[in-house]
């Protein structure tokens, strides 16, 4: 329970002369809980969630004086087994689909493998999710209509850790009031002051934000599911309040997009105008770095940002259908000699069909088979996902009978009706 805990860091910090530092961890519980506490106050009783709690046995609750119980009302939960005999009461499945909670919280064991510092697949945490939400009868509680069952690691439950519940369980009641609040910041400040470790492993489900490696190796924490996002590399329009400075010129690409405010470029982004959107982005500002011009990471970069917004299976057919045009280009057994020159991306305003002929018009190389035969070709300079463009071009003037579309790229990817010149011949 938080108030003897308290007593007890204060007889524990005398006893091994660390009083310093159990002053800091009490100050470390006090100052979330006014947070917490303060935000709750602001929802009137009777509209705050009602919370069906069931430790680590089935349909074993918590009762009032449960430390579990307080930790679920100072995180503005109504615990509907309150007014229940004993401490931990035994309840039926039928008493649970009548008293028809909000929210089911179920606790984990640290014996069941689930949670812990050394975990990270969710599969299991996902599969008794799943259970749990199949229970007979179950499919009628609001919080399984409405997906509000949440599990929480036990390790996090009681004992010096408990605020680090709280945290979670507010972030899960009431995601709109504790948008700015990240569990596993918080969670990773309390081990590093307090256990001297790196923050690692997964601690609920579903989660409220993701550890992730970007493409430069950093390990982010990024809040789930993505309120805003300042894109200054890729197109996407869902949730977008900045965009880089490239994104305007490709208007009939990212019609929306380009409505967006310039925030300069992925290698030199104008952090001043990036801070004055800050109130527009839901968790402040994190810094994600993913890489769309590598062909070895841009897949990876791409599943990252779907993962973000619950975009994935989206991304794979995107991969897939990508990889399988790909494929058929590969599997043409003649190989074409190709001389590579690139054009600064000015002369694209240029006559197309003039900077070829100026190609073709040099002198000593027309007798070159790709000048003779009017092949020589200009083509715009598109990386990152639109790579994918160029390479239709290029399939289609070293193979034409490949049969590849660039305009199903645009159609089928981009949700926009093809236009604009990208290449010469078309």
């Amino acid at each position: 329970k938080s108030k003897t805990l308290r007593r007890e860091i204060r007889t524990l910090g005398r006893i091994i002369g660390k009083k310093k530092k159990a002053e800091e961890l009490i100050g470390f519980y006090d100052h979330y809980e006014l947070l917490i506490t303060s935000r709750i106050e602001t929802i009137p009783p009777q509209k705050r969630v009602r919370v069906y709690i069931e430790g680590y046995q089935d349909y074993h609750s918590a009762g009032r004086n449960t430390g579990w119980a307080q930790q679920t009302t100072l995180a503005g939960g109504r615990n509907i087994a309150e007014n229940l005999t004993g401490e931990y009461p035994v309840v039926s499945a039928e008493w649970v689909i009548t008293e028809n909670p909000d929210i089911i919280v179920k606790a984990v064991s640290g014996s069941r493998k689930i949670f812990g510092y050394t975990i990270n697949d969710p599969e299991q945490a996902k599969q008794l999710q799943d259970k749990i939400m199949s229970r007979p009868g179950w499919n009628t509680i609001n919080a399984v209509k409405n997906k509000r069952v949440y599990l929480i690691s036990g390790d996090i439950i009681s004992g010096p850790r408990y605020i680090i519940a709280v945290v979670y369980l507010a972030k899960q009641f009431y995601p709109h009031i504790f948008r700015d609040l990240s569990p596993q910041e918080i969670h990773r400040e309390y081990m590093e002051m307090f256990q001297g470790i790196e923050y690692q492993g997964i601690w609920a489900y579903p989660p409220t934000g993701l550890t992730v490696p970007d493409a430069q190796g950093r390990n982010v924490i990024i809040q789930i599911p993505v309120g805003s996002i300042v894109l200054l590399l890729l197109g996407y329009s869902e949730k977008v309040v900045g965009v880089s400075r490239y994104i305007p010129l490709h208007a009939g690409m990212f019609p929306e997009l380009a409505k967006k405010p310039v925030v300069g470029t992925g290698f030199h982004p104008n952090y001043g105008r990036i801070a004055e959107l800050r109130e527009n982005l839901d968790f402040g500002i994190k810094i994600l770095y993913l890489e769309t011009c590598d062909p070895e990471q841009s897949d990876s970069s791409l599943m990252l940002l779907a993962r973000l917004f619950g975009k994935e299976e989206r991304a794979a057919e995107f991969i897939k259908w990508k990889h399988e045009c790909f494929n058929a280009v590969k599997k043409q057994e003649e190989k074409p000699q190709v001389f590579k020159e690139i054009s600064p991306e000015w002369l694209l305003k240029k006559n197309l069909d003039i900077i070829r002929n100026k190609v073709m018009e040099r002198s000593g190389i027309d007798s070159i088979n790709a000048v003779r035969n009017g092949r020589v070709y200009v083509i715009h300079s598109i990386s990152g996902l639109r790579s994918f463009i160029g390479v239709c071009y290029l399939a289609k003037w070293f193979y034409p009978e490949s049969g590849m579309d660039h305009r199903e790229y645009f159609e089928q990817w981009l949700g926009v009706k093809y236009h604009g010149a990208y290449a010469y011949p078309q």
